[in-house]
């Protein structure tokens, strides 16, 4: 009898463990790709604050490759700072994980994982 109510006790706290957890990732992974186009959008603006793109502020989509945008040392700086100020992400985070953003995508999916929540949710 002990064995029977120890089992349905463990499954009990096991399914309630399960539906808590997947309930907690269902609403922080709807919340971030609900907010995503509006982080493109607020990291799409900060090009225009670099000198000599602003006359290409139509053509910047999501697959734009960031190395035809910041083509010197000088506008990578800047959008590293802008972007770091922008979210409040720690500037040297925001400059080792540099290298491995290709696309503004990818600068979007850094932000939504490592930008203040405050910011990003007043993005919505």
């Amino acid at each position: 009898m002990k064995k029977i109510i120890t089992l349905a006790f463990a499954l009990t706290m096991g399914i309630t463990s399960f539906q808590s957890c997947t309930s907690t990732m269902g609403t922080a992974g709807s919340s971030t790709m609900g907010s995503i186009t509006n982080i493109l959008t607020s990291i799409m603006s900060l090009f225009g604050n670099i000198p000599g793109l602003s006359g290409m502020m139509g053509s910047i989509t999501p697959a734009t490759n960031l190395s035809t945008l910041l083509t010197n040392p000088a506008a990578v700086a800047t959008f590293q700072n802008l972007l770091a100020s922008k979210f409040q992400i720690p500037a040297s985070k925001v400059s080792s994980a540099y290298s491995s953003m290709r696309t503004v995508q990818d600068v979007a999916n850094f932000v939504s994982k490592n930008g203040n929540p405050t910011i990003l949710n007043s993005l919505k």
